[in-house]
């Protein structure tokens, strides 16, 4: 059954236009057990948070589609883009509490939907990894200054399981053209992160584009829940340093 679960995630292409197609099944598994000082405590508190009618609002005008939104209540602090089109929020959003840095958020749309792709939790300033589901992107450079391979660092919220499956599916194009593909299955966390290593030596292309999705389900020690979490990439990479 978990093997039918996780390939729900399995990235599809439409014709020769690439294009990724995500299923999010459940997007957050929230791992906050000790109490901490001005950190979003559990679940309900996170969602509360999350809700724009609970600020006194202020709108900037960036465009005809994007303004930014201020949000203020006698707690927390908030800011970040909003599609009024699409009323919805979009790329990310910062969540302060009593002054402090305690959740970044990250919105994708997808088919018309809002989604939360990366969340960053935060103590006493600093990212909470144990908590936080995101990414880093290390580029590798030969001594003339070109990329020669892409290092993708994955955080997940750590919890004790009994059964993790992981799948990492990604693709380099250009104009429809597949450069690189593939999908990599159940790598093996190291300390509080999954680390993928991308040769680039097959790619002749000096600029191509990036997108991938990595996905994780858990299975506690009690067989009592399963966590999910996926988070997607997109990005417009060049080989060459100019």
């Amino acid at each position: 059954m978990i093997f039918a679960i996780i390939y729900y995630f399995k990235i599809k292409k439409e014709m020769k236009h690439v294009k990724l197609l995500i299923l999010f099944l459940v997007v957050f598994i929230i791992s906050c057990n000790k109490r901490q000082e001005n950190k979003i405590d559990n679940l309900k508190e996170f969602e509360v948070v999350l809700n724009l009618k609970n600020y006194d609002i202020k709108k900037i005008k960036i465009n005809d589609s994007i303004i930014i939104i201020e949000g203020k209540n006698n707690t927390y602090n908030t800011s970040g883009k909003y599609n009024i089109f699409r009323k919805q929020k979009t790329g990310w959003w910062k969540f302060n509490k009593n002054g402090d840095k305690v959740l970044d958020i990250e919105y994708v749309s997808y088919d018309g939907n809002e989604m939360r792709n990366q969340v960053i939790f935060y103590k006493k300033g600093e990212i909470d990894t144990t908590s936080s589901k995101f990414y880093t992107l290390n580029v590798v450079r030969n001594m003339k200054g070109n990329v020669v391979s892409h290092s993708f660092d994955i955080y997940t919220p750590q919890i004790e399981t009994k059964m993790t499956k992981t799948l990492f599916d990604y693709i380099y194009y250009k104009n429809n053209e597949v450069l690189k593909e593939n999908a990599i299955e159940n790598r093996i966390r190291k300390g509080n992160k999954y680390i993928y290593k991308i040769n680039l030596d097959d790619i002749k292309s000096d600029k191509f584009f990036f997108e991938g999705i990595f996905s994780e389900i858990t299975i506690d020690k009690q067989i009592t829940e399963v966590g999910r979490n996926a988070i997607y990439i997109q990005d417009t990479l060049t080989l060459n340093q100019n």
